[in-house]
Parts: structure tokens; sequence; C-alpha cells
């Protein structure tokens, strides 16, 4: 809680941390935070308690710690405040569903999906013009579409419903730009109507009101 892994480096190396009453400067010292007394230029330190949240993101609220409109409703807004947490990746204000929000750094970089693979799992209400092309535009996009000059697909993708031009899917991402699944829906002609997030890896929205 003091300073990134980093900069607590920084701080050993140029002589500002004691344990015990002794100065350390050496990397890769170590401790027993439960009997040993760390200080940081003669602050006493205290081991993190750390916490861990599964909240179900309301639709209108923003995915992030700060925001650059005033009047936007934060993720972090909704669990206490102390300890803070930040959110583990996103999810569009658009969108509902499963989010993680943790202050355990390592825990929180190992849900980072450019480092690691866990899936994640949606369940999608789309919408097409007629219910004459959807069979067609639900066929494209389950082989997958270009966006932007690049190729874009999903793990899996299945209809769970049909009703006269809507349709119900559920689709699984290991990795996911920026608003893929509303790109890859616009780019067959079908309209997102409600986007939810139902699991990440191990991890099940289930019945998280």
């Amino acid at each position: 809680g003091v300073a990134s892994r980093r900069a607590a480096e920084g701080l050993m190396t140029s002589g500002h941390i004691t344990v015990n009453g002794r100065r350390v400067t050496k990397l890769g010292s170590q401790i027993d935070p439960s009997r040993d007394e760390v200080r940081v230029d003669g602050q006493l330190v205290q081991p993190q308690r750390h916490v861990y949240y599964a909240l179900h993101k309301p639709v209108g609220v923003v995915s992030a710690r700060s925001s650059t409109h005033p009047t936007d409703k934060l993720v972090t807004a909704l669990v206490p405040t102390e300890p803070p947490v930040v959110p583990v990746g996103r999810l569009d204000k658009r969108s509902s569903g499963l989010m993680i929000l943790t202050n355990d750094g390592p825990f929180a970089y190992e849900l980072t999906p450019t480092k690691f693979v866990h899936e994640k799992e949606y369940e999608i209400v789309v919408r097409c013009p007629s219910a004459e092309a959807l069979p067609k535009a639900l066929e494209r996009l389950e082989r997958g579409v270009r966006v932007d000059c690049e190729r874009q697909e999903f793990d899996r993708c299945s209809t769970l419903s049909l009703d006269g031009n809507r349709a119900t899917l559920r689709v699984v991402l290991h990795t996911g730009k920026k608003r893929q699944i509303r790109r890859m829906a616009a780019a067959v002609g079908l309209a997102v109507e409600s986007l939810s997030r139902i699991r990440i890896g191990r991890l099940h929205l289930g019945q998280l009101k």
C-alpha cells in the first residue's frame, strides 16, 4: 500500500526502509509480516488486507475508478470505500454482468487477458431488421467477420432462442478487444439490445442480483 513494486525497489536501494530498526537496501530481502516491523522513513507499514468483490454491474455504470464526466456513476461506488479497490478489466457502460474488484495486484494481473488466458462468457440479445435476414446474419457472426480490416471471431457461439427478428446468443471469448461483440454484430447488420457477462474463467455470475 506504499508504492508500486518498482518504486518500492527504489525506496529500498536509496535507504528509506528499515526492518526491526535496521536499514535494508538489498533487493530480495525477506520478512515475516506477522513479527517483523517495517518502516518507510520512520512510518510503520502495516500488511494490507486483501479484499475481493464479485459484482453484478448494472447498465449505466462506468467500469473505472475515474471519469472525465462528473455525472458518471463509477463501479467503485458500488462497493465499500475501504480498503480502496480497482476494477479488473472493463465492461462498457451499456453492458451488465460480472466484474471483479480487488486491491490484490498480483491477482488482478493474473486476470489480465494480455498475459493469461481466461474465458469470458456472455449472453446477448441481438435484433435484425427482418426475421428473414436473421438466420444468415447469425451464420456469418458465428463464422467470424472482419472489423476494421482485421478478422475477429468468437471461441464459441451458440443460439439459445429465436423470436421473430430477435435472437438470444451465448458467446465465449478468451481475449477481447474494445466493444468487440457489439462491433462484430454491427458488421453483419445486427443491433445488440442487451449484453451481459455471465462468467470469467471459473467465476460465474450465477444468481447474483
